[in-house]
């Protein structure tokens, strides 16, 4: 439901900029210039829409518990992804020029997946479903987060805007 998404990505970015507000308080009160990095989200999705084992529900039917995942649903957690981007944006750009105690940027992980998405041969975030096994395992370790090359990949930018 799109309003109680808009609802929560609010209260997020509310809880963001109090935290980001706080570590300028207190970087003031020590007399100390504190260096803040935020990232955003990186989009595990191939564009456009590809039906295989991460998002379509009857690739392995019967076999796994698969949660399937449409064209359409696609497109609408995209556009969420992009969304909560801009506004992670908006707050790293808020606190630019209202928090003086704090030297903020943002780590744009955004692309980081761009040819390691869902479906891809070498995807560097492991699919959405928790049954199905990886390297070995009889199950998924980490659905929708970056496998270790993704961390990697992910801990570069983040060392680049350092």
């Amino acid at each position: 439901d799109t309003t109680a998404i808009a609802a929560q990505l609010s209260n997020a970015m509310t809880d963001l900029r109090s935290a980001i507000t706080e570590v300028n308080r207190r970087s003031g009160i020590a007399g100390k210039t504190v260096r803040v990095v935020v990232s955003n989200y990186y989009d595990p999705f191939p564009s456009p829409y590809v039906a295989c084992i991460d998002t379509d529900a009857t690739a392995l039917s019967g076999t796994f518990w698969f949660i399937g995942i449409t064209s359409s649903e696609q497109t609408w957690i995209k556009s969420q992804i992009s969304n909560l981007n801009d506004q992670i944006m908006g707050e790293v750009t808020y606190a630019k020029s209202h928090d003086t105690n704090i030297s903020i940027d943002l780590a744009d992980i955004s692309g980081v997946m761009l040819g390691h998405q869902f479906c891809n041969s070498d995807p560097w975030v492991y699919g959405p479903s928790i049954d199905y096994p990886v390297s070995g395992s009889t199950s998924n370790p980490s659905p929708f987060h970056p496998t270790p090359a993704g961390q990697a990949a992910v801990a570069a930018i983040v060392e680049t805007t350092i």
